[in-house]
């Protein structure tokens, strides 16, 4: 099953007004990808329209040279399930429907692309970017280039700015607060 986790910073009472500051800063993400399967969401939780066993280490040196390409600023098609909106409605309702949406390109900024595993069937990324990239389409990017299936396992997003996942408290953590006022002790 895909997931998502890590770092994600909340903004309630005074510090609402630096949500949009925060938002700007540059985000980094370890994600794991199994090769071989393909699916609807480009994640493994999607319809699987695809699936082989494929030993990724034959295109080691590909995968080397397709990353080293992304550094730079780039334009990126936003995945169809994504909560961006087309006409007011959220991408993924139109993808839930099989209904075709022309999804322009945004500018994104790839700083670093670091290749942490590649064993077998599966990749790990190490990847730190602008806001609004999205990392199921850096997936899906290098899967059309090494033309080689590919899912999303797990995202992990470790920071953002300088707020890291060493930093950050779970929610279950701050469930256990009695009060607003404990909260507000251990925040910024």
């Amino acid at each position: 099953m895909s997931s998502d986790l890590g770092v994600l910073i909340v903004c309630f009472g005074n510090k609402v007004k630096d949500s949009l500051f925060l938002s700007l800063l540059e985000k980094r993400y370890v994600v794991r990808i199994l090769v071989g399967v393909k699916s609807s969401t480009l994640d493994v939780t999607g319809k699987v329209y695809f699936f082989d066993t494929i030993d990724v280490n034959v295109k080691k040196y590909d995968l080397r040279c397709i990353l080293r390409s992304l550094i730079k600023c780039a334009y990126q098609k936003p995945p169809l399930y994504s909560s961006i909106k087309h006409h007011k409605i959220p991408l993924y309702k139109y993808a839930r429907l099989d209904i075709d949406v022309n999804i322009k390109r945004k500018k994104i900024i790839m700083h670093k692309i670091g290749l942490n595993i590649i064993k077998h069937n599966q990749i790990v990324l190490d990847i730190t970017c602008s806001k609004g990239t999205y990392i199921r389409s850096v997936v899906e990017y290098l899967e059309e280039k090494l033309l080689i299936p590919m899912s999303v396992i797990q995202i992990t997003r470790l920071s953002v700015g300088n707020f890291n996942i060493l930093q950050s408290y779970s929610l279950s953590d701050i469930l256990r607060f009695k009060s607003i006022s404990e909260i507000e002790q251990v925040i910024l």
